[in-house]
This record gives structure tokens, C-alpha cells and sequence, in this order.
């Protein structure tokens, strides 16, 4: 019990930080054609939505919800949808690699979320969740830093 209170501890702290930096993508997507990179901008918004949902989810045991969202996030809320074949290589090749690797990997994560939640492993979920958010917070420090300066303090 302890352990999951600091993992909430941690995790709130997380969120709050992501609660005050909302991720809009700005500096890697300067070069993007403004659709693109207002459905990009969108597609972070959700993400952030979908990342308070989980977290309040995941300290009442709303194994379903983290499910939900989870599986959310894996498959994208707007790009997998929105996006031509065009777009897709366009943006892919705007966005460096470490951007992209980041991006899978975050991707995987939330798989691995929607998992964990579909067998109603809390702790597992905490630590999941704490990862994703470890992940955004070093996007937003490497390909963002002007716009999320004070992460870097």
C-alpha cells in the first residue's frame, strides 16, 4: 500500500506538470504544412486528455476506463484517421527520428497500459503510466525545450 501511494504521489506530480505544459508540438513542426501540424497539435491535446482520464481512473481501480484510454492512445486519436498517405510521409519526414522512436515506443506503452488494465494489475498500471509520462516529459525536454523551458531547470 505504501508503494502505491508514492507511485500516486509521483504520478500526480507528473500530471500536473503535463497539466501545465500542454504539449502543442511547436518547435519539431515548424517546417509542417499547418493542417498537418494542427492535427498533430490536436492529436497531443488528446493524448493529454486521455492521460488525466487514466490517472484518475487508474487511483479509483476503473480497470475498464485505463483499458479504454489506453487502447486510445495505442491507436491514435486523430492522425491514423486523418491522414493521407502523403501526409504520412510528410510528416515522417519533417519529424527527426528520435521524435519518432519516442513516439513508437510511447505508442507501446499505452498497449501495454490497455493490458495491464484488462487484467486489473494496478501496479503495473501505475508503473506503465509513469512511464508514458517519463516519455512525454523527455519529448517535450529534447524537441520542444524552447516551449517547455522550464522543465529544464
Amino acid at each position: 500500500m505504501k508503494q502505491l501511494l508514492s507511485h500516486r504521489s509521483i504520478i500526480v506530480t507528473a500530471i500536473l506538470v503535463l497539466f501545465v505544459f500542454t504539449a502543442q508540438a511547436d518547435n519539431v513542426t515548424d517546417n509542417l504544412d499547418p493542417r498537418i501540424r494542427n492535427l498533430l497539435q490536436e492529436e497531443m491535446r488528446e493524448i493529454e486528455r486521455a492521460m488525466h482520464t487514466i490517472l484518475s481512473a487508474i487511483v479509483r481501480g476503473q480497470h475498464d476506463i485505463v483499458q479504454e484510454n489506453g487502447k486510445a492512445i495505442h491507436d491514435s486519436f486523430i492522425l491514423a484517421h486523418s491522414l493521407s498517405d502523403t501526409d504520412r510521409r510528410t510528416l515522417r519526414a519533417a519529424l527527426p527520428d528520435g521524435f519518432i522512436e519516442l513516439d513508437q515506443a510511447f505508442h507501446g506503452l499505452a498497449a501495454e497500459l490497455s493490458e495491464s488494465a484488462a487484467e486489473q494489475d494496478s501496479s503495473a498500471q501505475l508503473d506503465l503510466f509513469q512511464k508514458m509520462t517519463d516519455s512525454c516529459l523527455g519529448c517535450h525536454q529534447t524537441y520542444t525545450p524552447d516551449r517547455f523551458s522550464r522543465l529544464n531547470q
